[in-house]
């Protein structure tokens, strides 16, 4: 995939995840997000997704913690995408 066709990719999943997690008439319950950004992650790499799917479900099973798990995620996602492309 070209720089210009990821950089693309990047800005429009931003627009998505910030209309999908701004819509007041859905509550401002937890979820929206993750949902939004797991969505994100898969439709640009699905072997990354999956890995990333692994560590999120070995630290909900760990800790207990949605949050921790999303956060750990969200960091470790984003090194692989700064390391890769």
């Amino acid at each position: 995939m070209s720089a210009s066709a990821m950089y693309t990719c990047f800005i429009s999943d931003l627009v998505w995840y910030l209309v999908t997690t701004s819509l007041f008439y859905l509550g401002f319950k937890g979820g929206k997000g993750v949902a939004s950004t797991a969505g994100i992650i898969m439709a640009l790499d699905y072997r990354i997704a999956f890995v990333c799917l692994a560590i999120f479900i070995l630290i909900v099973a760990i800790t207990r913690y949605v949050s921790l798990a999303s956060i750990v995620v969200m960091i470790i996602f984003l090194s692989v995408c700064h390391i890769c492309w």
